[in-house]
């Protein structure tokens, strides 16, 4: 029997193979599909998540939602996800470079003054602070605001 982690890799690896096919509608379902999975996992209390690790696990499906909408050349809905999973990672004490570089390049396609990709850096460190789910709206909202 597979379980929920099995399960949300068979459904991140659907995921994979629906973007390269172009079914970005697929894609989204399957990383939903992983989504589920991961809660199952997280609540069934097989192994002690903290708050910090159970939404680091739950923000990494951002990063494929974040890819989607750049092949979409949806860039600002894309950087939205990028930022909350940087965010969550740095909150987990879990952010590399090849994130911090990713951010960037998230960050460029979306032709903002330079002034606000230090915005999207105060907003990352602004998890350590606070959080919590909520922190996906107060991204996707401050980021709505910029030029």
């Amino acid at each position: 029997m597979i379980d929920n982690l099995g399960l949300a890799a068979l459904a991140r690896q659907n995921a994979e193979v629906a973007i390269k096919e172009k079914r970005y509608d697929d894609a989204w379902r399957f990383y939903h599909e992983q989504s589920e999975h991961y809660d199952r996992y997280i609540s069934s209390g097989d192994y002690p998540f903290t708050e910090s690790q159970a939404r680091c696990l739950q923000s990494s499906i951002d990063e494929g939602f974040a890819n989607i909408l750049r092949l979409q050349g949806k860039h600002k809905q894309a950087l939205v996800h990028i930022v909350f999973w940087i965010g969550s990672h740095f909150a987990a004490d879990r952010k590399t470079l090849a994130m911090t570089k990713k951010l960037k390049a998230y960050f460029n396609r979306c032709k903002y003054v330079d002034d606000t990709l230090y915005d999207a850096q105060q907003l990352i460190e602004s998890f350590k602070l606070n959080h919590s789910m909520t922190m996906f709206i107060t991204t996707k909202d401050l980021i709505s605001t910029w030029q």
